[in-house]
């Protein structure tokens, strides 16, 4: 009996190890974002009075994964438009500019420097400023996954876009 449980809690310490790699479904994509998960075309980052701060302008991600859209011109309607060939599209119907507080210590995860944002491009936010700022027009369309609570950021990735 004492090995049974052994084994028992040996597995559940395996798997709740293993449970931070598995992927997570953020409830971003598709056509309605939740209030605190967010995708948005970011317009600046800049530093104001000891504060980081990001003006974004949120967009909705539709994925024929999803059935928000569609690859296939003869299927697409009002309701399910058509996809790029990828998969995927960006609809951005008004541009409508937000702005939140990022944290100094926060960890931006980037796709746009030659790599999907999971292996490994991650940057402060001093460092991830000066790259935005100096690369404008790699980042204009490039579409983030941003989490906030409030008015502030708590994750700042860009979704990699193949």
């Amino acid at each position: 009996m004492k090995k049974i449980t052994t084994i028992i809690l040996s597995i559940v310490f395996i798997l709740t190890a293993c449970a931070q790699f598995l992927p997570q479904n953020n409830g971003s994509q598709g056509s309605e974002n939740s209030g605190n998960e967010k995708i948005a075309y970011m317009k600046n980052i800049y530093e104001k009075e000891g504060k980081n701060f990001i003006d974004i302008d949120e967009i909705k991600w539709l994925s024929e994964v999803d059935n928000t859209c569609t690859t296939s011109t003869e299927e697409a309607t009002n309701e399910i438009p058509e996809c790029n060939p990828n998969g995927f599209l960006i609809v951005n119907d008004e541009e409508k500019i937000v702005t939140f507080e990022i944290p100094s210590d926060l960890t931006v995860y980037t796709a746009n420097l030659g790599q999907d944002p999971s292996s490994g491009n991650a940057l402060n936010v001093k460092i991830f400023t000066e790259v935005f700022n100096g690369n404008k027009e790699t980042f204009e369309f490039a579409p983030f996954e941003i989490k906030v609570d409030g008015d502030k950021v708590l994750s700042l990735k860009e979704r990699y876009i193949p």
